[in-house]
């Protein structure tokens, strides 16, 4: 089995980035917490659907996670996580919902009762089935017809309550527990027992995938319409997570806990291109730091290698490609 480990998404990083970065009464606190508890219980629901795939003993078995492909020249669709085999694609989609979950077949919705409150939410069932269409369309444009393309609901909370009215044996053969996924998959290599593809097949699928795989970059500060003043600048320390180290000679210190280190402002500037974009000026990330040394903030930037544009005083820097190596230079 090759699986591609699974990154914190994009949207939760840039969440905790804010709320890191925001004064605890801001008024959008709240706004910003209940998404960020949303999308960090569903993280937690996938980390949980991943150690069970972890119990797949397979070879021949590419697992590729949080995938959002081309639908068109203006569109896109996600999926949680998707198999490769010789033998069938498998595509699954992961919630971690508690409470009582009533599937309505006849109204295609999801109701969840959780704590005498209720909830109405589109049906998932038909989210996979929009997934797969769009999946099988874009196999076909990299020539891949005949492989069958399946799908499971993949409910990772094991205690959540699911019926499902009316009766629906599609609706039951398609949702599962976690951890089910291995006795799932081993049932579904007996089913579809007939190899179409060859590892070199799949291999050349799942590049494909991660190279057109495009992750939503959502605005973060656009969303919950913080401004740039509200933001508390500086740069972090490493140690005690304060934002409160100052600039000393060739390092930093923290003003708290007195920690020193020499690359906590790499962080600082990754954290820069979360909430304000990926073009950033000498002065503008000189000021993020909060230090009064343009020179070093020259030096640093340069240091990166990074594309520029503009002259002078006026030149942008292209922080869209950060890695972790570039503090190492």
């Amino acid at each position: 089995m090759i699986m591609k480990p699974r990154s914190k998404p994009l949207l939760l990083s840039k969440l905790e980035i804010l709320m890191n970065r925001l004064p605890k009464r801001h008024s959008q606190m709240a706004a910003i917490e209940e998404v960020y508890g949303r999308h960090q219980a569903g993280y937690r629901g996938e980390q949980t659907v991943d150690y069970f795939l972890r119990e797949v003993k397979r070879n021949d078995v590419f697992i590729l996670h949080d995938i959002r492909l081309p639908a068109g020249e203006y569109s896109f669709f996600q999926i949680d996580t998707v198999l490769l085999t010789p033998n069938f694609f498998l595509i699954m989609e992961v919630k971690n919902y508690s409470g009582q979950l009533l599937f309505k077949g006849d109204t295609r919705q999801l109701i969840r009762t959780l704590e005498g409150k209720e909830e109405v939410f589109a049906d998932p069932i038909l989210q996979m089935r929009r997934q797969q269409r769009h999946f099988i369309d874009w196999l076909a444009q990299h020539n891949v017809y005949s492989i069958p393309v399946l799908t499971a609901l993949v409910m990772s909370n094991p205690v959540a309550r699911i019926d499902i009215s009316p009766p629906n044996k599609n609706y039951i053969s398609q949702i599962i527990h976690a951890s089910e996924i291995p006795d799932k998959i081993d049932a579904l290599m007996k089913t579809y027992s007939t190899p179409i593809l060859q590892s070199h097949h799949l291999q050349f699928i799942s590049t494909q995938i991660i190279q057109q795989n495009n992750p939503y970059d959502l605005n973060i500060m656009s969303r919950f319409q913080v401004l740039e003043k509200d933001i508390v600048k500086g740069v972090r320390c490493p140690a005690c997570k304060r934002i409160s180290m100052a600039r000393m000679k060739r390092s930093w210190q923290c003003l708290s806990c007195h920690h020193v280190s020499k690359n906590a402002h790499f962080e600082a500037l990754q954290e820069y291109a979360q909430l304000f974009g990926h073009k950033v000026t000498t002065k503008q990330l000189a000021d993020f730091f909060q230090t009064e040394s343009l020179n070093f903030t020259y030096k640093f930037l340069k240091s990166l290698q990074l594309k520029e544009s503009g002259h002078t005083k006026n030149r942008c820097y292209s922080i869209s490609n950060l890695n972790n190596d570039a503090k190492h230079k």
